[in-house]
């Protein structure tokens, strides 16, 4: 066993006289024309056999040959490769004895491959000689069959966005590192943030979230997806094994980003959205969330008034994104934010992240982080009541403390807050607000159509939405080829915002049942289901949207 050569096949061959020159040229072009290495190229039009090609690389490169057996597969070192890389380039982990990885290839003259595996691995990496279909039975026998054809057999990528002839050579990239860089590229030009790669048992889609809405940026082979989740997986460093969440940071276009990729496995295949971080998609103004002037105005408030700042709403309705932006807002002055849970999101100068591992767990977080003279902090949740009761006192000392939490509305946090046997004053005097938020779809403007309300559909709701409703023309969601069918043309947020004014902080340091104070406590504002009714009434969200008030 040796380490791999970097000459090519279609030189050694020609070199030993076992194809002529013509051979090999032909090959070179049926192999480009068809997708496939000049190996498969040979073989494929008859010039030499599978056993000759790797018994003459055998030779020259003083590699052994193997019959892979079912006998021969570790499962545990089989995963070490991503199975998308492995299938890709026909290589099958064979054997781990301490730091040396053994691999069973096809072509050992991959060598940049090979580097690559060996810095995934951690492994100083040796090669031996199988064929192919050896190769594809063992990978079967760990990861179970694939109903995709060979992958090299259908590469292909599309865009609408670029031309074929710009399109080539990324395709040609069997490493998947130019396409990752063009996409991260196109989404930094094009001020996106999130992308979503889709595997499917025959393709992959690649689509851009740019404010709200997704739109299909290239179709590719399933092989190239995986190629390039592959290189992300080469690239980063993984957080959680379980979740399969990682960071890669990556040069593109002349600036250094960094990516968060999370991972999941679907149905016939995978699912994995890339988010680029930092300056770029980070710090979004306060005017571009979606807030009404006066909402806006009350949030000024809560920025000049330390304490106990809560944001809530249902998961994946941009609460993070909200918290980044009021950082953000913050961070203009000379003021030292901590953050816990990788909040990277949220970068400035006096910006310290603080590793989740560091604390205590005898400890509370809050009690730690104030330790480090903070003027604002993040944590992710309030675990406890201890927890709420020291980020309470911590705001009343001076510091904001900024945190989630996964309740609809305002007054069902304040309620929780107050009720979870904490001094009533305390809740009182710390807490200086909450923004309540949600994501509504945004109708297409090109293919809405009026609904008629059916006499019980708004059972349930208040009286007076009802009888808006009922008053107003509304609009339902139709499909068209603008919008792929959907009926919908991205999604925005609504909020709700509770400051802490006088009357309110009377009422709660009084011990007043929260469920039990009248609707016009704290600051004027628009209530949720408000703000949802004032985009039906508009016609930029389809009726349907307010029943989650019910």
């Amino acid at each position: 066993m040796a380490k791999s050569d970097r000459r090519r096949l279609g030189d050694i061959l020609t070199e030993m006289s076992i194809i002529s020159v013509a051979d090999r040229d032909r090959a070179l072009a049926y192999g480009k024309q068809n997708g496939l290495r000049i190996g498969e190229a040979l073989i494929a039009l008859g010039i030499l056999s599978e056993d000759r090609i790797i018994w003459t690389l055998a030779e020259q490169l003083g590699l052994s040959f193997v019959r892979v057996t079912e006998d021969q597969v570790i499962p545990e070192t089989v995963r070490l490769v991503p199975e998308d890389m492995a299938r890709r380039n026909s290589i099958l982990p064979l054997i781990r004895i301490g730091a040396e990885l053994t691999l069973a290839v096809n072509d050992p003259l991959q060598s940049e491959l090979f580097d690559d595996i060996g810095r995934l691995t951690g492994c100083a990496v040796l090669l031996c000689l199988a064929r192919a279909q050896d190769i594809a039975a063992a990978l079967d026998l760990v990861h179970g069959k694939t109903s995709a054809p060979p992958i090299r057999e259908q590469e292909y990528l599309r865009s609408d966005r670029y031309s074929q002839e710009d399109l080539a050579p990324l395709a040609a990239d069997r490493s998947g590192l130019r396409l990752l860089e063009r996409i991260v590229a196109e989404c930094l030009r094009e001020g996106v943030s999130i992308i979503h790669l889709d595997l499917r048992p025959a393709e992959a889609r690649v689509r851009f979230r740019k404010e709200g809405a997704l739109s299909t940026a290239m179709v590719m082979d399933r092989g190239l997806g995986g190629a390039i989740l592959s290189r992300l997986a080469l690239l980063g460093a993984r957080k959680d094994e379980r979740a399969g969440d990682w960071r890669v940071d990556m040069d593109a276009q002349g600036e250094r980003v960094t990516i968060e990729v999370n991972r999941r496995r679907a149905r016939s295949g995978e699912a994995a959205v890339l988010r680029i971080l930092g300056k770029r998609s980070g710090n979004i103004a306060l005017a571009r969330l979606g807030l009404t002037p006066e909402q806006r105005a009350l949030i000024e408030a809560i920025l000049q008034n330390p304490g106990l700042v809560v944001v809530t709403g249902p998961s994946g309705s941009g609460r993070a994104t909200t918290v980044m932006s009021l950082l953000g807002r913050l961070g203009r002055g000379d003021r030292r934010i901590i953050t816990v849970e990788d909040f990277s999101r949220a970068e400035h100068p006096s910006h310290v992240q603080v590793s989740p591992d560091s604390f205590d767990p005898a400890e509370p977080r809050v009690a730690a982080l104030a330790a480090l003279d903070p003027d604002a902090m993040y944590l992710e949740s309030l675990a406890n009541a201890p927890e709420m009761e020291a980020a309470l006192r911590a705001g009343m000392a001076g510091t904001f403390v900024f945190t989630l939490m996964g309740f609809r509305r305002a007054a069902s946090a304040l309620s929780y807050a107050a009720g979870i046997g904490i001094q009533p004053t305390l809740v009182a005097d710390g807490l200086t607000g909450i923004i309540a938020q949600r994501l509504i779809k945004k109708l297409c403007p090109k293919c809405k159509i009026k609904a008629k309300l059916k006499k019980n559909a708004l059972a349930g709701l208040r009286p007076e939405i009802q009888e808006q409703l009922r008053a107003a023309a509304v609009f339902a969601p139709r499909g068209c080829k603008a919008c792929a069918g959907t009926g919908f043309d991205g999604r925005e947020a609504v909020f709700e915002v509770l400051t802490m004014d006088e009357k309110l902080h009377d009422a709660v340091a009084s011990g007043i049942a929260v469920a039990g104070l009248p609707l016009d406590y704290g600051k004027p504002r628009h209530e949720l289901p408000d703000r949802v009714l004032e985009k039906i009434r508009k016609g930029t969200a389809a009726w349907t949207e307010i029943l989650a008030f019910r």
